[in-house]
């Protein structure tokens, strides 16, 4: 890390402290038993897998209690990331409307605070302890798809909650094209030689994205990858964070993510453990061979998506190589694969929109 990342972190740490202490004084109070009092309050900076500055708070009440916060601001990321604001406006929307109340096993939402003067915004939620995913053992990943299915099947039931959110991503036709189009640029910009097999895989695109904005609309977490997950064993609770790229979209974007990289039987005991947990919400496929190809396209959208962050994010020239070798292959698979029918919103389907 520079010395100048380095001082920016720190300032971000100090203003994050400051914005703490004010929700304390302001905010906190409604979240705890009448009469209660905060005896003390301490601080340290939360170890946690994102670029933006986080700090844990513990706060000792006069009944004995101890309240774990997460404090996550929103305005320190050294990236640069695009439409910051509106990421922000998703996740605290994703905690607040849809998630608190839900039964599902996320983070308690605790509010917000900002500081207008700094443009300043602080996420405050309750701190879990886990693990994050990608360490754990193959029946927590079994566990992380099961819960996956267990959020659709409540948000099924509950689909004037996400369906009413304004600020949520939709995955038409144009978000995924955005990503392969600014895959291309990337890929273009950084290894010129890569832009001609890539260009390739972007040529035959188009029927992919046809089967990916004509499945059934759901609650999309958006980015339902290990480290965005967390295993509290203990507990036996899955709390997905990082909600920032919520959307609506189809039921097996998130199931794609998530079984990334598996490979029969172990990927069989994911997928299985999904289509068990969601229930009706994937009654308009049971066809294994369908749900693979739609899986692999969104696995295809994954690596694009990922290609088009290479310069932001400075990959190294043998990544962006790997990942276009990778979409070179998966779209081979996908042409040697049936392609299936695209299909208009059935009863059931209307359900979930």
């Amino acid at each position: 890390m520079t010395a100048g990342i380095s001082q920016q972190v720190e300032q971000d740490l100090r203003s994050l402290r400051l914005l703490a202490y004010r929700y304390l004084e302001r905010v906190f109070p409604d979240f705890i038993p009448p009469g209660a009092r905060i005896l003390h309050v301490s601080q340290a900076p939360a170890i946690c897998a994102t670029s933006y500055a986080c700090c844990l708070m513990v706060v000792q009440l006069s009944t004995g209690a101890e309240v774990k916060l997460f404090l996550k601001d929103f305005s320190s990321s050294p990236l640069g990331k695009d439409g910051l604001h509106r990421r922000a406006e998703r996740e605290v929307c994703a905690y607040r409307d849809l998630l608190a109340g839900s039964g599902l096993g996320t983070a308690r939402y605790y509010g917000t605070v900002s500081d207008e003067t700094e443009g300043r915004l602080a996420l405050i939620l309750e701190f879990v302890e886990g693990e994050r995913l990608r360490s754990c053992a193959l029946e927590n990943w079994i566990a992380a798809a099961r819960w996956l299915g267990q959020m659709q099947a409540y948000f099924a039931r509950h689909a004037a909650r996400w369906q009413k959110c304004e600020v949520l991503l939709r995955h038409d036709a144009n978000f995924f094209w955005a990503r392969a189009e600014g895959a291309m640029h990337a890929v273009s910009q950084a290894v010129p030689g890569l832009a001609g097999r890539l260009a390739e895989v972007v040529d035959s695109y188009g029927r992919l994205v046809d089967v990916m904005t004509s499945q059934p609309r759901t609650l999309v977490h958006g980015s339902y990858r290990p480290q965005n997950i967390l295993v509290a064993a203990a507990a036996q609770r899955i709390c997905p964070v990082d909600w920032e790229w919520a959307a609506i979209g189809a039921p097996f974007y998130d199931l794609a993510f998530v079984s990334d990289g598996f490979r029969p039987p172990a990927r069989d005991q994911l997928w299985d453990a999904y289509l068990e947990a969601a229930g009706d919400v994937c009654r308009f496929t049971r066809d294994r061979e369908e749900m693979r190809y739609v899986i692999e396209c969104f696995r295809l959208h994954k690596i694009l998506k990922s290609l088009s962050e290479a310069q932001e994010k400075s990959f190294p020239e043998a990544t962006i190589i790997k990942q276009v070798d990778q979409a070179e292959r998966l779209s081979s698979v996908l042409r040697s694969l049936t392609l299936p029918a695209r299909r208009g919103t059935s009863e059931e389907e209307e359900r979930l929109e």
